[in-house]
């Protein structure tokens, strides 16, 4: 006569508990990657009678069921997302919330842009932070811009998230969500968040647009690692400067001039920005010779775009030039010229000259279509051998001074 052994016993044993547990199985919503474009829940069998087994047994997805959930109907939901800011950086983290007056049973939850050509929903940086009870949900091969309850029998609540915004320059987005309660869900949106383009990014220098950057933490630094950075790109006829440094007192500015004398800064043309209060202002000055007092210039520079970090204390002036004078007073900008980068100190009355170690300028004229990378690193003269956004090899170099490629060392003005 047959007589099982002690493990066909216990295979018979588990493989029973796990048929009882399915066919005392009920459905219920949850999220999977089915429901990353859509935001649809799915019905899976759950079943905590046997919660050893839950996650392998009784949490299967239902294939073939004929009914959809039902979306809810509500038009004042009593879920919303909470976003206390109207404008995103990149490289910089925000906090996200889900608020409810109810409890609910399940969500999903994502920050989406523009719907991608392949009719994909796009998703916009990653969450960084969590609560105990989500988890990752992968989408489109992302692993970190998606999140959803890990599925659990509980009573959910108030959630909150902490977001990262991506490195590149994005677009306007929202945070989507979708919530499970009462056997149907409700799909949730925060107001549309835009992009704000400052601080200026880095990529492309010293490839498509000149860029001078004094970096604090590396020779290669980020750009949120910068005590003062701009850029030049050329757009047809004309030059769009961005001038952007840290300027953590309303009596200090930052600025960038244009000189043929390198010892006598003879007839700076020097554009300034600061700030009053949280506005950021730029104004225009001559300066006759490094001894001179600066004068406002006859001609005035038009800001286009202006900001102001109150977290970084970074200001931002954007304006465009003509390569071309459109006046007597205009300067010619296609002539070989240095470039000066200053950091001085202003009263109500106008703005000073400041000490030479604040003054900085490459070694030599070039005209302003030339697209050079400016890295100036306070911890020491080092020369990148690489692209315009810090890939390479480091070089320790004795003179103050030297070309590599597209990129160059900044020497005190002296």
């Amino acid at each position: 006569m047959f007589q099982p052994s002690m493990a066909f016993k216990m295979l018979t044993l588990i493989l029973c508990t796990g048929l009882l547990s399915l066919s005392n199985s009920q459905q219920v919503l949850r999220y999977r990657p089915s429901s990353c474009n859509s935001l649809e829940p799915v019905y899976v069998l759950e079943n905590w009678q046997y919660p050893s087994e839950n996650d392998n047994l009784v949490q299967e997805q239902i294939n073939g069921i004929p009914q959809r959930p039902r979306r809810s109907r509500d038009r004042s939901p009593p879920f919303q997302i909470n976003v206390n800011f109207d404008q995103y950086r990149r490289n910089r983290e925000y906090t996200v919330m889900l608020e409810c007056f109810e409890h609910y049973d399940a969500f999903m939850l994502q920050a989406r842009g523009e719907i991608s050509l392949n009719g994909n929903v796009s998703l916009v940086g990653e969450f960084v932070q969590k609560p105990d009870i989500a988890t990752y949900v992968t989408c489109q091969d992302n692993q970190v811009t998606t999140v959803a309850d890990k599925g659990r029998p509980v009573k959910l609540g108030n959630l909150t998230f902490v977001w990262k915004s991506p490195m590149e320059e994005s677009k306007s987005l929202r945070f989507v969500a979708s919530i499970v309660a009462g056997g149907e869900y409700h799909l949730l949106q925060s107001r549309e968040l835009t992009f704000n383009n400052f601080p200026t990014s880095i990529s492309g220098c010293g490839l498509t647009k000149t860029c001078y950057r004094e970096c604090m933490s590396s020779p290669t630094c980020p750009v949120e690692d910068s005590s003062f950075l701009s850029t030049i790109t050329i757009q047809g006829d004309e030059a769009v400067f961005n001038l952007g440094g840290i300027v953590d007192m309303e009596e200090k500015y930052i600025g960038m001039g244009l000189s043929d004398d390198r010892s006598t800064l003879r007839n700076l043309d020097l554009a300034v920005c600061y700030r009053e209060g949280n506005q950021t202002m730029l104004k225009h000055y001559l300066v006759e010779n490094r001894d001179s007092v600066p004068y406002e210039h006859r001609s005035d520079l038009i800001l286009e775009r202006a900001d102001y970090d109150p977290e970084t204390m970074f200001v931002w002036c954007q304006f465009r030039r003509s390569l071309r004078p459109n006046t007597i007073w205009d300067m010619e900008l296609t002539q070989p010229l240095y470039q000066f980068y200053l950091k001085g100190s202003k009263n109500e009355s106008g703005i000073f000259m400041p000490e030479r170690g604040n003054i900085k300028a490459p070694g030599s004229k070039t005209n302003i279509t030339n697209i050079i990378n400016y890295i100036s690193f306070s911890g020491g003269l080092r020369v990148l051998n690489g692209d315009g956004d810090g890939n390479g090899s480091l070089n320790t170099i004795p003179n103050l001074v030297l070309p590599v490629l597209t990129i160059l060392m900044v020497k005190f003005y002296s």
